[in-house]
């Protein structure tokens, strides 16, 4: 009835396809449909009729039924064995409800760890990771990544001296190659030699660009901290970036029968991985 063009003077001619031979209520293509405005008398004006198509629009269909989204899937694991856990709705007595089933229980019963509310966990880690990354912890959170730094740079410095060794003793091959060249001319086996040291001593090269960079971090100001946490805010963003941003901050949510543990990723590994990042990691 609310979409019916009678409302607003259209008569419609030709959507119900007529004749005996004919299903109830079949429809024709659009293009055999005929349109006559004027010929009806219209109680309903052309702009409140279409402000409701446009709400049709909206709630297409198959829009109430969307699939629901589980924000911890692949990182919410069992306690008790292990496993993966993963959501399910359950239907009782008409009504719906949500839960994180661990897979060995649901699959074949060989776990006696409980199914948790969909609604109760997410809350549980969106609120921790909230509480974490509030102000109040921007000291905390600051050590932190500095202390990771300064253990990356610990490791930086050790690939770099060995990179470098490699570097010398690369150099001195092909210096030696070089010199006998000089004095007995080129002969394949030598021109093959260079050209294998040589792509050796490139590659070298390049991967001691790659530790330098790495090696030039610089201690994270309090504000820089803050400005990263920003980012990493779960209110109003939408499915996809609050998914995104859980998956960066948190290794693992691992549910046991009396306790809850969220493993949050190493300090440095999220900082690394936000686009907002001012530093070179």
């Amino acid at each position: 009835m609310l979409m019916n063009k009678k409302y607003i003077g259209i008569y419609t001619f030709g959507r119900v396809s007529g004749g005996h031979s004919e299903k109830r209520n079949s429809h024709r293509n659009s293009e055999n449909v005929i349109e006559l405005e004027g010929k009806l008398p219209a109680i309903i004006d052309v702009e409140t009729f279409n402000l409701v198509q446009s709400q049709f629009t909206k709630h297409a269909p198959g829009s109430y039924t969307a699939k629901e989204i589980y924000y911890l899937s692949g990182l919410i694991h069992c306690g008790e064995c292990g496993a993966a856990m993963s959501g399910s709705r359950v239907t009782s007595r008409g009504n719906k409800y949500s839960y994180y089933r661990c897979d060995h229980q649901q699959r074949n019963n060989s776990c006696g760890n409980a199914r948790i509310k969909k609604d109760d966990i997410e809350k549980l880690v969106f609120d921790y990771v909230t509480e974490r990354f509030s102000a109040e912890n921007i000291p905390i959170l600051t050590q932190s990544i500095n202390q990771a730094i300064a253990e990356s740079s610990k490791e930086s410095i050790q690939e770099l001296d060995a990179l470098q060794h490699n570097k010398q003793d690369l150099t001195r091959k092909i210096n030696n190659l070089v010199s006998a060249i000089e004095e007995t001319g080129l002969n394949p086996i030598i021109k093959e030699k260079l050209a294998e040291n040589q792509a050796r001593l490139n590659e070298v090269e390049n991967q001691i660009q790659q530790v330098s960079q790495r090696y030039a971090y610089r201690n994270m100001t309090s504000e820089q901290v803050t400005a990263i946490l920003q980012s990493f805010s779960l209110k109003e963003k939408d499915p996809d970036e609050v998914r995104d941003i859980l998956r960066t901050v948190i290794e693992s949510v691992i549910v046991k029968q009396n306790e809850i543990e969220v493993i949050f990723r190493f300090a440095l590994e999220w900082w690394r991985r936000s686009s907002s990042n001012p530093c070179p990691l």
